[in-house]
């Protein structure tokens, strides 16, 4: 690439170890702070949001056993980092979170990237399966309907203990922000009956009842009710997810 001087842009390559690296193992070091007890947060609002907010509304909520700060890296992106990995790991495994009701998208941090480069276009939810019959919650039926999210990332249970205890299925899913969240779908059973499986989503903060996106509310949504599917009746169904 040329520059404005029309010199070429130099390349720094850091990739090869400096000398002495490899017995003070200075990257792993490094890492292995990073990768156990960081979390980087973004928090899915046009408003901005201060740390000091962020922190006041996060300390009471997340219960943490030790201390933890809170960065600010841009406008509503922030790094907590964490006393304990235990922590840490809780956040990651109770995510998602959310302050002021926006969403508050919860990553690790990988060694390798920076923070800036992080990928904040989906965010965890378990989402609960209604409506299956017994006959159809196999594994691999239940795969295929984690297939409808970005990424199924598995159950947490046997369907069995869920089905036993609970009467629904819970998955555990990457949903995109930037696409409309998925209220359900018609299955076809073994003797080609249609039945609606819906789809719940636990600990959901505000989104557009309009469009059904995590990235904006109905008041900054530039799409058009539509005439046979207005704003009450979207937002009713949207509203049933949980």
């Amino acid at each position: 690439m040329a520059t404005d001087e029309g010199q070429q842009e130099q390349v720094l390559d850091l990739g090869a170890p400096g000398v002495g690296e490899e017995a003070l193992d200075l990257d792993n070091t490094v890492s292995s702070l990073v990768s156990k007890t960081y979390l980087v947060w973004k928090i899915v609002s046009s408003r901005y949001i201060s740390p000091a907010k962020v922190k006041a509304q996060t300390s009471a909520i997340l219960a943490c056993n030790g201390t933890y700060r809170v960065i600010e890296k841009g406008k509503n992106l922030f790094l907590f980092g964490f006393e304990f990995e235990h922590d840490r790991n809780k956040i990651l495994r109770k995510a998602p979170w959310s302050v002021s009701g926006q969403l508050l998208v919860v990553k690790c941090w990988p060694p390798n990237l920076a923070i800036e480069q992080v990928d904040f276009s989906t965010t965890v939810f378990k989402v609960q399966i209604h409506g299956l019959p017994p006959d159809l919650s196999s594994l691999w039926r239940i795969e295929k309907l984690g297939g409808l999210f970005a990424e199924y990332n598995g159950l947490e249970e046997t369907i069995k203990n869920m089905y036993g205890w609970l009467g629904f299925i819970r998955m555990k899913v990457q949903v995109r922000i930037d696409s409309p969240l998925i209220s359900g779908i018609l299955v076809k059973d073994f003797v080609g009956n249609t039945v609606w499986v819906s789809f719940k989503y636990e600990k959901l903060a505000d989104f557009c009842y309009r469009c059904g996106r995590l990235d904006h509310t109905l008041q900054a949504c530039k799409e058009s009710p539509r005439p046979d599917e207005g704003i009450e009746k979207r937002g009713q169904e949207a509203l049933a997810l949980g």
